[in-house]
């Protein structure tokens, strides 16, 4: 009876989705479906039967995009010495998990009373055998042959694993057949979290710090060392297409961004890697910007932080990869779309569409970094943007512009893909930050919050104890990776100051360098160093006032707004205390994203 009723409300759903649609259109959407589904079996059917990695005969070749520098990369934060050590030894904290060790066969905290068994526990060997019944057939060979360059005594990442609740997902599930979301207390974040490997430049910040402070840190090349072995070991373990970290196109894209920028870190203060860890770290970047130019989280009108991300990701594959007729479509492709998901995506006032203050955060984050890497392409590139081979993809956005347009840029001598209004919109996401930032230096958290960001060099960090984690957040509760004593780093995910930093790299606005205190210098240098030292004018007018609040408000920004326009209109006044600063208050109203 119970499977009779559920088949009629399945049917039902079904009728009410493509009721309101011609006969015509519900068996152009049923051939479309039935035709994607074959498409994806013959897909699968294909990478099981032959190896997804891709022939390394004539890849396009890669290279570091930062020039070799003088000795900045030291930062001088009292964290990095414990939270490098930290993921020395694989502890990670993502998603409210606490500081955990991530290895095969490890006891997990569990989440809301659900905990699943650590039945994975491989006896690994430095050949590979491990891997054997692993990872399928077609891919084994290879995997074992890239597993082997790891150095002996090095412990694997178990990334397929939710390492809260203990729930893990195969490699041997083809990308598209990954299924989550119907085993309770399970969080497929948490694997694509870990597989993002935001944590790869601080092995790199280590490794110059190290090399003039060794009380503090590790032998610097057990830094250059980890991060050439997790590289190696995601690699050997995640082919192409295959398990749970391929099925998410953003994670991949960020996964990505993060090699590069660290793989360019190294390079920068003169790391040279083995020439067979270059040729597998060169073939899995590209075969990582072909996985994100097939599997575009686009839509024509629903998309989000997810397309714009795959896009970036793309352009930093793009900008890396030598010149040929499809690294040079990918970089147009990349350029075009994001100009149009800057357009799409932000409001005029600079606000993000997803009314949420952090995914502001991580979208603009996206958007600076991206803009930087393209002002300072090198010539070679920005000739290869005047003619590009066309590019076609089913269910892409529009087709390219060939050649893309170029535009004069405000204090910049090159002209560039960006149009006068796009660094407009890029200097009020910075004011949109600084005019919601509270007293205490903290975003209000409105809308969804993942903690979501592309590159984070210098987190801020409050230390504190163990026990007083546990006595703090409820989450953390049967938590017992560290002793009470031992220091937590309490990551602090509502601070956005590094934003105003990195957008400042371009403009120089007094402002914005004011608002950031130089707290993240590292940040506007990394953005310095990606855009080749490019400044932009400013386009927006600094203000040299603040609106000072009244009891009774009189402020053209809030008069404008058309109440005939509002379905509702209550109005709440607020009468200031007679001891209230006034002068130091000022009224911002940003009607799109519904905040003032």
């Amino acid at each position: 009876m119970k499977g009779v009723i559920i088949v009629k409300m399945l049917f039902q759903k079904f009728i009410d989705r493509f009721k309101s649609q011609s006969l015509k259109e519900l068996f152009i959407h049923i051939a479309f479906k039935t035709l994607n589904h074959v498409k994806l079996q013959a897909n699968r059917c294909h990478d099981k039967l032959k190896s997804s990695y891709c022939s390394e005969i004539n890849l396009p070749a890669l290279n570091p995009i930062i020039q070799p520098k003088e000795d900045i990369l030291k930062i001088q934060c009292d964290w990095l010495p414990d939270i490098s050590s930290l993921y020395l030894n694989h502890y990670f904290d993502l998603l409210g998990s606490g500081w955990t060790k991530v290895y095969y066969g490890m006891n997990y905290a569990g989440l809301e009373g659900y905990k699943y068994p650590a039945s994975d526990n491989p006896a690994v060997d430095r050949f590979g055998n491990w891997l054997k019944g692993r990872i399928n057939n077609s891919n084994l060979i290879e995997s074992q042959r890239i597993w082997s360059l790891v150095t002996h005594n090095y412990t694997p990442i178990n990334w397929q694993i939710d390492f809260k609740s203990g729930y893990r997902w195969s490699e041997k599930t083809w990308y598209k057949f990954i299924k989550f979301g119907d085993v309770p207390g399970t969080d497929v974040k948490v694997p694509w979290e870990l597989a993002r490997m935001q944590h790869l430049p601080q092995f790199a910040f280590a490794y110059a710090s190290a090399e003039k402070d060794r009380t503090h840190f590790s032998n610097p090349e057990r830094y250059r060392d980890e991060f050439r072995n997790e590289v190696l070991d995601f690699i050997a373990t995640n082919p192409p297409r295959w398990g749970v970290n391929w099925n998410c196109t953003m994670d991949v894209a960020i996964r990505v961004s993060n090699w590069l920028i660290t793989y360019d870190l190294f390079k920068m203060v003169g790391v040279q890697f083995d020439a067979e860890f270059e040729s597998i770290f060169n073939r899995s970047v590209y075969e990582h910007g072909s996985h994100i130019v097939n599997n575009l989280e686009w839509h024509p009108k629903f998309r989000s932080n997810h397309y714009l991300s795959d896009i970036v990701g793309l352009l930093f594959v793009s900008a890396h990869l030598s010149t040929n007729d499809q690294t040079n479509g990918w970089l147009a492709l990349s350029i075009q779309e994001l100009i149009n998901e800057v357009k799409h995506q932000f409001h005029s006032d600079g606000s993000n569409f997803e009314a949420s203050t952090c995914y502001h955060r991580l979208s603009s984050e996206l958007v600076i970094y991206a803009t930087a890497l393209v002002l300072g392409l090198s010539a070679e590139k920005r000739q290869s943007l005047k003619s590009y081979a066309p590019f076609t993809h089913i269910g892409s956005p529009k087709k390219l512009h060939i050649p893309l347009p170029l535009f004069e840029t405000p204090g910049e001598i090159n002209a560039t893909p960006f149009p006068a209004w796009y660094f407009e919109r890029i200097e009020k996401m910075a004011e949109f930050t600084m005019a919601i930032t509270k007293p205490d230096g903290h975003v209000p958290q409105i809308g969804d919050n993942d903690n979501g960001r592309l590159f984070k060099f210098t987190p801020k960090y409050t230390e504190i104890t163990s026990k007083e984690a546990r006595g703090r957040f409820q989450n953390l509760e049967n938590w017992t990776e560290l002793h009470d004593d031992a220091t937590y780093w309490l990551e602090d995910h509502l601070d956005h100051h590094h934003l105003i930093a990195e957008i400042n790299s371009l403009f120089n606005r007094p402002d914005f360098n004011i608002f950031s205190e130089n707290n993240y210098s590292l940040e506007s240098t990394i953005v310095g160093w990606l855009s080749n030292e490019v400044k932009v004018s400013p386009q927006t007018k600094v203000k040299s006032e603040k609106s000072v609040l009244t009891n009774k408000q009189n402020n053209s920004q809030f008069e404008n707004i058309p109440a005939s326009s509002l379905q509702y209109n209550r109005v709440t006044r607020i009468p200031l205390p007679t001891s209230f600063h006034r002068e130091v208050v000022s009224a911002s109203a940003y009607p799109d994203f519904g905040l003032y």
